[in-house]
């Protein structure tokens, strides 16, 4: 999982992930994985601007499926992306 955590000045025209909750998120994440035992089978790292800016959201990228996802940041939302990436592949 790349989670973007990039901060942009806060008087940039562009949003920016870090200040969205990006870094909290992926130290949630992290520990999340951890958690389910899957350490070292899913990994989590940050990763800079990947050039689409939610206003209000963090942007997560799966590999190697090649999804994306705008995650709100809110803590209550991590067990949902968790699942979401770890679903079964013939579902």
């Amino acid at each position: 999982m790349l989670v973007c955590t990039n901060r942009r000045d806060p008087s940039a025209p562009k949003p920016s992930c870090g200040h969205n909750g990006g870094v909290e998120l992926r130290e949630r994440l992290k520990l999340s994985v951890k958690e389910r035992g899957l350490k070292g089978t899913v990994i989590v790292t940050s990763t800079g601007c990947m050039d689409i800016c939610p206003a209000d959201a963090c942007l997560v990228a799966f590999q190697p499926e090649g999804e994306f996802a705008l995650v709100s940041g809110a803590p209550e939302d991590d067990a949902a992306l968790l699942d979401r990436l770890l679903r079964p592949s013939d579902a």
